[in-house]
């Protein structure tokens, strides 16, 4: 997964009108046209509902604050003096039913004693025009700002710098919008650039960093080819999630599995060419081998290189967290150049480490190996130097 920057995607829906020439036969049924009801209705405040949890309501009906209401709120636990994190969900759906939400609201309740907000704007979210929904962002996001100042003006202690506002797909320019108009909100969580990053999984990866049993770390890069050539671990680094510092400012790089759980460590590998040919060309590829875990293949070079001994390669390597390395096998395979027939068939290693970025261990992986071309090789990572 890379760290990008934010974009908002417009999807274009082309309309047409059709008039019959004749009638349609009797025999044919017309097929009804299914409109929503807000594709063509201009928003009202009734139809956002701001549902308020606690850790004492945390699994009952959701406590209603009405803005401008004194009476909701002065009956609610609202607990002005605790913060507030905010929920808000995305295009096509909806509070009631939300599994991200629902997992998310609970999750932060069990992390700390706060008060959590779930925006429900579902009948403004929904319908078969995208363009009407995310016409209504900026109406959404005005009311939630309206409930912030509401909760300031109307209780002690509160005030924006207790504020983590979190939204997902339209959810995050809600968010966005209630950040502009409500100045001083601590902290607004949002997903990156959709081309880079996987956009329906950022509130998985937001949920898993509540749940995780240790934290993923992304590094300071200057681009994402640079940090896969592993040459960016003695650099600044950022957790992903909740808990990531207020200090951490930049493009920090990471990778995460392709399924979930999501989080994962990152390996620097380090391979030395031994003695021997003057010059070897190919390409070397690794993969940590998991059970039931379908890891990425990784290169450390490929192309025309000219492998020299002494040389030394770098690649990242990227396994679930809490893996430890001895218990892994790192498969790697060496692939002579098709284009230099004359390249010798095999590569003398004179050592393969790899350093697990998070416990700071460096385990020997190989040493005075050679390895022979199109061979696959399974190899044990033992703790130590080589």
């Amino acid at each position: 997964m890379k760290t990008c920057q934010f974009l908002l995607v417009l999807e274009a829906v082309a309309w047409c009108v059709l008039t019959p020439l004749q009638a349609l036969p009797a025999q044919r049924p017309a097929l009804p046209l299914v409109l929503h009801p807000k594709d063509f209705h201009h928003p009202t405040p009734e139809d956002v509902e701001f549902r308020l949890y606690t850790r004492l309501t945390r699994d009952g009906p959701p406590e209603v604050l009405v803005l401008g209401n004194l009476t909701t709120l002065h009956g609610s636990h609202w607990a002005s003096h605790m913060p507030l994190t905010v929920l808000v969900h995305g295009y096509s759906e909806t509070a009631d039913d939300s599994p991200w939400m629902v997992a998310t609201k609970n999750s932060l309740l069990a992390r700390a004693d706060v008060n959590v907000v779930v925006v429900q704007w579902a009948v403004l979210a929904d319908g078969i025009r995208y363009d009407r929904a995310a016409d209504n962002v900026r109406f959404v996001g005005l009311l939630l700002a309206d409930l912030l100042h509401f909760l300031q003006n109307n209780t002690a202690d509160f005030t924006g710098g207790q504020v983590h506002l979190i939204g997902f797909s339209l959810g995050a320019h809600v968010t966005g919008v209630a950040g502009h108009h409500y100045p001083g909100v601590a902290r607004i969580t949002e997903p990156d650039d959709i081309d880079a990053c996987s956009h329906g999984r950022a509130h998985q990866y937001f949920l898993e960093s509540l749940t995780a049993a240790e934290p993923t770390y992304g590094y300071h890069c200057a681009d994402y080819e640079t940090f896969q050539g592993g040459t960016c671990f003695n650099t600044s680094r950022a957790q992903l999630g909740y808990d990531v510092a207020r200090n951490s400012t930049g493009v920090f790089y990471l990778n995460t599995q392709g399924e979930a759980p999501f989080f994962s460590r990152h390996v620097r590998m380090t391979l030395t060419v031994g003695c021997g040919e003057s010059s070897y060309h190919g390409r070397l590829l690794l993969k940590a081998a998991i059970p039931d875990r379908d890891t990425r293949q990784v290169k450390m070079f490929s192309g025309w290189p000219a492998l020299h001994p002494g040389d030394v390669h770098l690649a990242t390597l990227t396994v679930p967290l809490a893996t430890d390395l001895a218990t892994v096998e790192i498969l790697v395979e060496f692939h002579k150049s098709f284009f230099l027939p004359f390249s010798p068939d095999h590569l003398n290693v004179q050592s393969i480490l790899a350093l697990d970025t998070h416990t700071q261990d460096t385990y020997c992986v190989a040493a005075n190996q050679s390895l022979e071309s199109g061979r696959q090789y399974s190899l044990r990572p033992v703790l130590g130097a080589c």
